[in-house]
């Protein structure tokens, strides 16, 4: 198994070297600590070459856990609020909307819309809440009060609560409560 590892992870530098060559990226290749010399032997090296120097032993690797455990936690917080700014597409909030809080610009919107298998989104503002929709959205803002900390992700789900709590289109809530927040 360790010699299995040992060759996916030699290939996997080799090609980095490979591509940083070619992409002329020499910041990657010094980092590498390479000459161009063997720079150069690696970037005209045959595939039987290639296969053959992934099974010896060529990197010494050390592994970053502080600095993996930020980034990973960095891409949680994404994938997050990826799946929050499509929950809210599906409730029918406006691209304005969501630019204003999640900084959602207007051709990540259509391909989200897209992505999501809906039509396009309506054009203009949207109508305002009629007496009755107004009255079951402030029966739910007395139930759920807007975050005090206002942080982008509290809203959002604050947002998504009001949405599923009321059946509202949220672009409608967040016009009204822009009008009287």
């Amino acid at each position: 198994m360790e010699a299995q590892h040992n060759c996916e992870l030699n290939a996997c530098l080799l090609r980095c070297v490979i591509n940083a060559s070619n992409q002329n990226d020499h910041q990657t290749l010094r980092d590498l600590g390479l000459s161009q010399a063997l720079v150069e032997r690696a970037k005209n090296m045959n595939a039987d070459v290639f296969i053959r120097l992934s099974r010896f032993s060529i990197a010494n690797i050390t592994f970053d856990a502080r600095r993996f455990g930020l980034m990973l936690d960095f891409v949680e917080q994404e994938r997050e609020m990826d799946i929050l700014v499509n929950k809210m597409i599906t409730l029918e909030a406006s691209q304005s909307m969501l630019e204003n809080l999640a900084g959602i610009d207007p051709r990540e919107y259509r391909d989200r819309r897209k992505a999501l298998d809906m039509p396009p989104a309506s054009q203009g503002r949207p109508q305002s809440l009629n007496d009755e929709q107004t009255t079951i959205l402030y029966q739910a803002l007395s139930k759920y009060p807007e975050p005090a900390d206002n942080s982008t992700n509290d809203l959002l789900n604050w947002y998504c609560q009001l949405g599923e709590e009321t059946g509202l289109p949220l672009a409608k809530i967040w016009q009204q409560n822009m009008k009287f927040g």
